[in-house]
């Protein structure tokens, strides 16, 4: 007589593979392998591409990451407050207070993140087009001695200065530039890759 666990009890076949799907998996692992090269460039150039085009929206999710940092460890520290209050009887209030402290100004900078995004943009700049003016005014004297040179240096203060307008009222170049040449660096890595291939 069988028991009722024997009848309950499936028996699991396996089925060995067949050469065909051995082959495709086969073959699925060497285009991986073959191609994941590649991977890292586009990676790059996709990640250059959001600087490019959301330098600004960057800064702000920034802002929401480093604020939950913040307030996440002084969250740590009024848990770590409590618990050595509860279980040792000892009122850390260095703890404590380290602990509120930090979750307030982990609150205020996600808070405050679109206003750090602008004042951000605003010191870049501020700073850039100072740089500019600054370049611009000493050209007077240098054109008597070099007209190349000074030429030169309009040149660049005009770029400087464009580059401060743009950050003000566009969005930070400063990350603008990092998308820029990670676009050309991955641009470069896929077109070397695609060469030796």
């Amino acid at each position: 007589m069988k028991s009722k666990d024997n009848e309950n009890e499936k028996v699991e076949l396996i089925k060995p593979k067949s050469k065909k799907q051995e082959k495709k998996e086969q073959d699925l692992k060497d285009s991986f392998n073959k191609n994941k090269k590649f991977i890292s460039p586009v990676l790059m150039g996709i990640v250059g591409f959001i600087f490019l085009t959301n330098s600004n929206t960057i800064i702000i999710y920034a802002c929401y990451i480093l604020g939950a940092i913040i307030a996440g460890f002084g969250i740590y520290n009024v848990i770590k407050y409590i618990q050595l209050k509860n279980q040792l009887k000892i009122e850390d209030s260095i703890k404590l207070n380290t602990g509120i402290i930090s979750i307030a100004i982990g609150l205020l900078v996600i808070l405050l993140s679109s206003v750090i995004e602008t004042f951000l943009n605003i010191i870049i700049g501020a700073w850039l087009i100072i740089t500019g003016v600054t370049k611009l005014i000493g050209i007077s004297e240098l054109y008597n001695v070099d007209k190349k040179t000074a030429n030169l240096n309009i040149i660049e203060a005009i770029i400087v200065i464009a580059m401060g307008l743009y950050s003000i009222f566009f969005q930070n170049i400063v990350l603008t530039i990092i998308g820029i040449w990670m676009i050309i660096g991955a641009g470069i890595d896929l077109y070397n890759l695609l060469k030796t291939n």
